[in-house]
């Protein structure tokens, strides 16, 4: 056992005490949560509350557990810097040089724990950022989301029409806030807005939010004329979307498209 009962008490004591940025997903903070726990749980975890409370308790100690501890925050540097929104040859030999120093510590202190692929994987990712830069343009916690959405989803199996329907829902939820607020609805009908944010509005900090704000003026919200940007087969879209409006205005108008 590494950390143990008591040290865990510890760690959810520090983490009452603390005060996250807003940005980052708060993990669940009492043992009896039965929750499985999210990729930003946890980050908040191993980034945040195990560095504030391990520090606290083994800071000052010079035998096993400050090696330990040493060895454990090799491990959270090399986090750090892979993370990072800029990338040079200098950031990657940095983030190889703790994390190999994490590997040989995990050999060293925990002579019974077994090798996992994952540990492998570590070595080759100073390939990848040369290769492909900052990983906030090709990590996969998008996906990772999207699999968690689609797991949650009651379905009948139907396989060849769910996927239209998933697609189909999604269209309309990304639609819907903008036309909401634009001047194509009437204004009685923004007062359904609270009733949307209840239904489909989830968590945005942590993962998600990163990746928005990675992205920077090409995450936002983008309204285009359709005018000017449908034509061809494309066209058959506007008329549909046209149609959309006219059924819940009972007024024909020239509409916008909507698009992130």
């Amino acid at each position: 056992v590494v950390l143990g009962l008591e040290v865990l008490e510890e760690v959810w004591k520090d983490q009452e005490r603390t005060q996250l940025p807003s940005f980052m997903t708060a993990a669940p903070k009492v043992a009896a949560d039965k929750r499985t726990p999210t990729a930003d749980h946890w980050r908040s975890i191993g980034l945040v509350h195990l560095v504030i409370t391990l520090i606290r308790l083994w800071g000052q100690d010079e035998r096993r557990k400050g090696d330990m501890l040493h060895n454990y925050m090799h491990l959270v540097t090399a986090i750090h810097i892979s993370n990072m929104r800029s990338m040079s040859n200098d950031k990657v030999d940095l983030y190889s040089y703790h994390y190999k120093k994490y590997f040989c510590g995990v050999l060293d202190l925990y002579k019974e724990a077994r090798i996992r692929p994952v540990h492998h994987m570590g070595f080759h990712y100073d390939m990848l950022l040369r290769a492909f830069g900052p990983v906030h343009s090709w990590r996969a916690w998008a996906f990772e989301r999207f699999n968690y959405t689609l797991q949650t989803i009651k379905t009948n199996s139907k396989f060849g029409e769910l996927e239209m329907t998933f697609m189909n829902d999604a269209c309309h939820a990304a639609n819907l806030p903008p036309l909401l607020f634009s001047d194509m609805l009437p204004d009685a009908m923004k007062s359904l807005w609270p009733a949307f944010q209840k239904a489909f509005r989830s968590d945005i900090r942590g993962t998600r939010l990163n990746d928005i704000l990675a992205f920077g003026d090409s995450g936002r919200l983008k309204i285009t004329h359709p005018s000017r940007r449908l034509t061809g087969k494309f066209a058959e879209q506007k008329a549909h979307f046209s149609t959309v409006i006219t059924a819940l205005t009972g007024v024909r108008q020239s509409g916008m498209i909507f698009t992130l």
